[in-house]
């Protein structure tokens, strides 16, 4: 089974839902169902199924937040190194060394946060597995 898109010249293409089969050599198709009036997202689920997907009644259920880093300060830090051009100081390429100077300048911004975020949880958590 598949979904067909048809062309039409003065209005939205037709959306077709076909079966192909051979018959004696020939190919045979069949169409078993007009999805025309059915919304996008109800298509693109229908041809995720016909393509042996799985179908999750929403998204949000799908996935769990195991958990969640802090990681503004780092990108922070990163995105400031680069701007002010330490990062090529360090090295003109990509290198071990490079990555560990910017290894260590992330885990030094996570390491000395605000004093407000000593109260937090994930924080904490952070700290502790360092």
């Amino acid at each position: 089974m598949h979904i067909e898109r048809v062309p039409n010249r003065n209005s939205l293409p037709a959306l077709l839902l076909g079966q192909s089969d051979r018959e004696e050599g020939k190919v045979r198709k069949r169409t078993l169902a007009n999805l025309s009036k059915l919304p996008d997202d109800v298509i693109e689920g229908l041809r995720i199924l016909l393509k042996g997907g799985s179908a999750i009644d929403r998204l949000e259920s799908a996935f769990e937040i195991q958990r969640s880093l802090l990681h503004g300060r780092v990108a922070g830090v990163l995105g400031t190194l680069k701007n002010i051009g330490l990062e090529s100081l360090i090295s003109d390429r990509a290198s071990r060394q490079r990555d560990a100077s910017h290894r260590d300048a992330g885990w030094h911004a996570l390491s000395t946060p605000p004093q407000n975020w000593s109260q937090h949880a994930d924080y904490r958590q952070i700290l502790s597995r360092h």
